[in-house]
């Protein structure tokens, strides 16, 4: 049904697959709160940055009370650690402040 459209904009088909692609592949929201350069944020940091995840927003502050972006708002640092919150259509797991276990909630587990 759509073959003329896309046959006649390319582009736009491209941009209309991408739109249909996030409706439906549930989105990973990964909120990162850490000082960047501390080992605790690198890591977390470097776990979010690896691999090839196409549905991932990853968003990062110091100051979580401070910053314009909805997604990082009411999410302390666990323990004064560096804390990742990942959230699937607006559900949140548990925090977690190690790397490891970071890797594992974006692999599902």
């Amino acid at each position: 049904a759509v073959a003329p459209i896309a046959v006649r904009q390319p582009t736009a088909f491209a941009q209309w697959l991408i739109g249909a692609g996030m409706l439906l592949v549930p989105l990973d929201e990964v909120a990162v709160i850490g000082d960047t350069g501390d080992p605790g944020t690198e890591a977390l940091l470097g776990v979010v940055r690896s691999g090839y995840r196409p549905w991932q927003v990853v968003a990062c502050t110091n100051d979580e009370v401070a910053s314009v972006i909805p997604l990082l708002h009411d999410r302390p640092r666990r323990d004064g650690s560096a804390t990742a919150y990942v959230c699937h259509r607006f559900t949140c797991r548990l925090p977690v402040t190690d790397a490891a276990a970071l890797r594992a909630q974006l692999q599902g587990g």
